[in-house]
């Protein structure tokens, strides 16, 4: 399988790189590609690349530098699966969604959504003969909750979040995005809310948006497992 990430994943780590110092053209001659694909909102970038701009950008930050790259994400970056899943009645429906809709940002890993009497959980997992960077996990999951904020018009927090990956060093801003419960060395990628949470009430759910939207990025949905993304060329 050959796993490849959505552009509009792959622009918080060029806006935060730039933000600290590291130049478009820096970025580009560093990981292999035009600045017009780094640009380009309807790319679909190669794993192999897409992981090359966030060690770098991780490189250039040091640690936090997901938490970083979160805070310059704007309501409707996304776009159509934002749409989508801000539509939902719910936050466990609009996770629900995500689940089926992620792939249109990221084919090669897997979301699982899952319900207890008191807790929601979100699990990440890379598909076999795939990598994400574990910096991407960091950033989806902060990026997420920011999300869930922003639609729900509550200053809430994860439960607990875990990554099966070593800290990358201390940064405050794990605390500020995630939570004070945020643990590494994990046997999984997760991100628990409680059952309240997950029961809020979406600030723009809507119906018609809801099934329009759904129908529009499910059309997309067939088309990511047939074509490789475009080699670059330099």
């Amino acid at each position: 399988m050959s796993a490849h990430t959505s552009s509009l994943a792959l622009w918080p780590w060029v806006k935060v790189a730039e933000q600290h110092g590291l130049t478009l053209g820096r970025l580009s001659q560093c990981c292999g590609l035009s600045p017009g694909e780094l640009r380009d909102p309807a790319a679909r970038i190669s794993q192999d690349h897409a992981n090359r701009v966030a060690a770098l950008a991780c490189e250039h930050l040091g640690a936090g530098a997901a938490m970083a790259a979160a805070q310059t994400v704007e309501a409707g970056h996304f776009q159509l699966v934002e749409q989508a899943v801000r539509a939902a009645p719910t936050v466990a429906d609009g996770l629900d969604l995500m689940t089926e809709l992620f792939p249109l940002l990221h084919f090669g890993g897997r979301i699982q959504h899952g319900r207890t009497r008191n807790e929601s959980l979100v699990r990440y997992a890379d598909l076999p003969g795939t990598h994400m960077h574990p910096a991407y996990v960091e950033l989806l999951f902060a990026v997420g909750l920011e999300a869930i904020r922003r639609e729900t018009g509550q200053r809430l927090q994860a439960l607990r979040v875990t990554f099966t990956h070593p800290c990358m060093g201390p940064s405050r801003l794990y605390g500020k995005l995630l939570g004070p419960d945020v643990r590494f060395g994990m046997r999984t990628n997760s991100l628990v809310l409680s059952v309240e949470v997950a029961n809020l009430p979406l600030l723009r759910a809507n119906a018609d948006v809801l099934a329009q939207a759904t129908r529009i990025a499910g059309d997309s949905l067939p088309s990511l497992s047939v074509p490789e993304p475009h080699p670059t060329t330099r």
